[in-house]
C-alpha cells in the first residue's frame, strides 16, 4: 500500500512537471516568486527561505475558485480537512489528521500575525470559519506543523495566518458583494481600503443568513429526527495604520445549529449567540537599521449563550529584532498572558502565564542557513514547558531548496478540562500540557512557471488529554493518557500552463497509530487529493476545484465490543467535494468604461450533489452526523470601486 501511494504522489509530481516544461508560453508565478511570508519567523521572507512547511492561498486563487467562507477555502489547502463533530458544526480544521475533538485547539488562527484564541477552550473557531469577511483577505499563510516556539499554546499541528489587504498608493478601494442562493442563503459583504500619506484604514463587514439543508438522522437515544443546519452570523473587522502604530479590531456574532453535547434531538436548536471580540494594538520602535522593538497588546473575549460561558485574555508581547551582521539575525521576546473565565459548566478562575522565546538565523554560506529557537513557558505555579525548534535550509540554486526541520509544540489544558464542573463530569486541575515533536524534510522547486514541493513528516504526540469514566465514582474525568504517532507524505504543485490557464494539485497520505495499539486511529482519512484549474480571459474566468477525501476510520473500528454503536445513520464514505465558479466581467462584456467594475458570479458547491457524512466524534453516541449538504447554487453581484 505504501509503495502504491508513493508511486501515485511521484507520478502526479512528474506528470505535472513535464506539462509545465513543455509549455510554449513564457509565463510566471511571479506573484508567488516575489511574495513574502511572515508566519514562520515573524519577519518577511521568501517562501523558499522560511523555516516551515508553508502553503499560500493567494487573493487571485480565492477570487477565481470562489467560496462562501473561510472554511471552504481551507478545504482546498494541502492536508487540511474542515470538519465537524456533531455538537459544534464546522468548528474544526484538522491539519495532518492530528485533531479529533470538537474544540479546534490543535491549530492557532492568527489575524495579521496576532492570535485569535479564546481562553475557555482554545477552540471555538466555527464563527471565524463561517463569517469572517473573505473579501478583505489578501492571502492565507498556513504552517503545516508545530509553531509553539514563536506562538505558544495551540500552535500544535499548524498555524493559519489571515493576512488582510493593503493599498500602496493614496486613494480609496471599495468592494460590495451581495450573495443569494440555496438554503435561503442571503449574504451582504462590504469591504474598503483608504490610504492617505501615512494613514491607512482597512474595513470589512459581513452579514449572512443561511438556513442550511435539512438533515434527518438518528440521535444518541436512537430517535429519528431532523433539523436545518443554520449558520447565521455577522462580523466586523477594522485595521488602522499610522506610521509605526497599528490597530486591529474584530467582532464576530454567530448563531449556528446546535444539537447539544449529548447529541439528542430534544436539545436541538439554534444557539442564542456566540460572540468573539478581538483587539490588537501594536507599536514598532525603529532604534536603528539593525535594531527594532515591537510591542503588541492583544485582547480576546468570548461569550456563549445559553451556556453562559465567558472568557477574556490580555496578552502583552515585547519583541526585539536585532541583526548585528548581514548573515546573523536574532529575535528575542517576552510574553505575559492573563486570562479569566466563568460559566455554568466550569468553575470560575483566572491565570497568568508568562513565557520568553528566542530565535536566531545564521547564514553559514550563500546556499545554506541554520535556524534555532525555543520558547520557555511558565504555565502555572508548578508547570513549565520548553518548546525548541531547529532547522537547516539549503538553497542549492535559484530553483531548488531543501529544508530539514525539527520542532516541538504544546497545548496548555483549557478551563473546560481543568475546571469543568457537572454532576457526571469533573475537571482535573493537575493536567499536563499536550506535546508534539515533529521532524520534517521538504524539497522545494520553483521557476517562473512552476512551483513544486514534496514533504515527509513524522510526528509524535504525548500526554494527549482524553475523557474517561472513573470506575469507582462513575464520573467522567480528564486524564493525560494517550500517545499518538503520525507519519505522512505531502505533495503540492502550482503551474501556469498558458497565459490563461493555471493548475493547482496536491496529495497527502498519512498513517498513524496510538498507544492503545489502534492503527489509523484518527477519523480523518489517510488519503486526500486536491486539484483545481482556472481559465482566465478579459471577459470571464472559470475555476473548478475538486477535493477528494478518502474513507475515514469508522467509529466502531476504534471502540471496544461492549461499546459498539448501532449503525443507523449513513456510513461515512470517501467523497469528492467539487465546486465551480464562473465569473463574468460585465464591464468588458457590456463595454462599460468606468472606475466602478461590475462582476456577476455563479458559484456551485458539491457538484455531485451527494450529502456527505462524517463519524460523530463528540461522545461516540451515533455512527455518523451530517458533514456537507447536497448540491448548492449561489449567485453573486460584486461591485468594485477604486480611485
Amino acid at each position: 500500500m505504501k509503495t502504491r501511494i508513493l508511486c501515485l504522489i511521484f507520478g502526479i509530481l512528474l506528470s505535472v512537471f513535464a506539462s509545465a516544461q513543455n509549455s510554449i508560453y513564457d509565463l510566471s508565478l511571479e506573484e508567488l516568486l516575489e511574495m513574502e511570508v511572515s508566519v514562520a519567523s515573524k519577519e518577511n521572507e521568501k517562501l523558499s527561505d522560511a523555516p516551515g512547511v508553508i502553503s499560500i492561498l493567494t487573493n487571485k486563487e480565492i477570487e477565481v475558485y470562489g467560496a462562501l467562507n473561510l472554511g471552504e477555502l481551507l478545504n482546498r489547502i494541502t492536508s487540511i480537512y474542515h470538519l465537524q463533530g456533531g455538537m459544534l458544526p464546522y468548528n474544526v480544521a484538522s491539519i495532518r489528521g492530528q485533531q479529533n475533538g470538537v474544540f479546534d485547539n490543535h491549530i492557532l488562527i492568527l489575524l495579521n500575525g496576532r492570535p485569535l484564541r479564546d481562553a475557555s477552550s482554545g477552540g471555538f473557531n466555527g464563527m471565524i470559519y463561517s463569517s469572517f469577511p473573505v473579501g478583505i483577505i489578501d492571502h492565507l499563510e498556513i504552517i503545516r506543523g508545530p509553531g509553539s516556539a514563536l506562538y505558544g499554546t495551540n500552535a500544535f499541528s499548524g498555524v493559519i495566518n489571515i493576512v488582510t489587504k493593503t493599498r500602496k498608493e493614496d486613494g480609496i478601494t471599495a468592494r460590495n458583494c451581495f450573495t443569494a442562493g440555496s438554503f435561503e442563503t442571503l449574504e451582504e459583504q462590504v469591504c474598503g481600503i483608504y490610504k492617505k500619506n501615512d494613514l491607512s484604514i482597512n474595513f470589512g463587514a459581513n452579514l449572512i443568513y443561511d438556513k442550511g439543508e435539512n438533515y434527518e438522522f438518528y440521535d444518541a437515544s436512537k430517535t429519528l429526527g431532523s433539523g436545518n443546519y443554520e449558520k447565521d452570523g455577522k462580523s466586523v473587522y477594522l485595521n488602522l495604520n499610522y506610521k509605526q502604530l497599528k490597530a486591529d479590531f474584530g467582532y464576530f456574532d454567530y448563531q449556528p445549529f446546535y444539537i447539544g453535547n449529548k447529541i439528542l434531538w430534544q436539545n436541538a436548536g439554534e444557539i442564542e449567540t456566540m460572540q468573539r471580540f478581538f483587539t490588537n494594538l501594536a507599536y514598532t520602535g525603529i532604534i536603528s537599521e539593525k535594531l527594532t522593538i515591537e510591542t503588541n497588546l492583544t485582547y480576546n473575549g468570548f461569550e456563549w449563550k445559553p451556556d453562559n460561558a465567558k472568557s477574556s485574555s490580555g496578552l502583552l508581547e515585547v519583541a526585539v529584532n536585532y541583526q548585528p551582521l548581514d548573515n546573523l539575525k536574532f529575535i528575542v521576546a517576552s510574553v505575559n498572558d492573563y486570562s479569566e473565565w466563568e460559566g455554568s459548566d466550569y468553575l470560575s478562575g483566572k491565570n497568568l502565564n508568562s513565557s520568553v522565546y528566542a530565535q536566531t538565523t545564521f547564514e553559514i554560506a550563500k546556499w545554506a542557513k541554520l535556524i534555532g529557537g525555543f520558547q520557555m513557558n511558565n504555565l502555572g505555579e508548578k508547570t513549565y514547558h520548553f518548546s525548541p525548534r531547529m532547522g537547516l535550509i539549503s538553497n542549492m540554486n535559484d530553483q531548488i531548496s531543501l529544508k530539514i526541520l525539527y520542532s516541538n509544540a504544546f497545548r496548555n489544558p483549557s478551563p473546560s478540562e481543568t475546571n469543568f464542573q457537572r454532576d457526571n463530569v469533573i475537571g482535573n486541575p493537575e493536567l499536563l500540557p499536550e506535546t508534539i515533536n515533529t521532524l520534517e524534510s521538504q524539497i522545494f522547486y520553483q521557476t517562473n512557471i512552476v512551483q513544486l514541493s514534496l514533504t515527509y513528516y513524522n510526528s509524535s504526540m504525548q500526554n494527549l488529554i482524553i475523557k474517561t469514566r472513573n470506575p469507582i465514582t462513575g464520573k467522567g474525568e480528564f486524564l493525560n493518557r494517550l500517545e499518538h504517532n503520525f507519519w505522512g507524505l505531502e505533495y503540492e504543485g502550482k503551474i501556469n500552463l498558458t497565459d490563461k490557464i493555471s493548475i493547482f494539485s496536491s496529495a497527502t497520505y498519512q498513517e498513524n497509530k496510538n498507544s492503545l495499539e489502534q492503527e489509523n486511529a484518527s477519523y480523518v482519512p489517510n488519503l486526500m487529493v486536491k486539484m483545481g484549474a482556472f481559465y482566465s480571459s478579459k471577459s470571464f474566468t472559470l475555476g473548478v476545484f475538486d477535493s477528494y477525501f478518502g474513507e475515514p476510520t469508522q467509529s466502531n473500528e476504534l471502540l471496544p465490543a461492549e461499546k459498539q454503536i448501532l449503525e443507523n445513520n449513513p456510513m461515512p464514505t470517501a467523497f469528492h467535494l467539487i465546486s465551480s465558479n464562473l465569473s463574468l466581467k460585465l464591464n468588458e462584456l457590456l463595454k462599460l468604461q468606468k472606475k466602478t467594475n461590475f462582476t456577476l458570479e455563479l458559484y456551485v458547491n458539491n457538484l455531485i450533489g451527494k450529502k456527505i457524512y462524517f463519524p460523530e466524534i463528540s461522545i461516540n453516541a451515533v455512527n455518523s452526523v451530517a458533514l456537507y449538504p447536497g448540491r448548492a447554487f449561489f449567485g453573486k453581484l460584486i461591485i468594485k470601486f477604486s480611485n
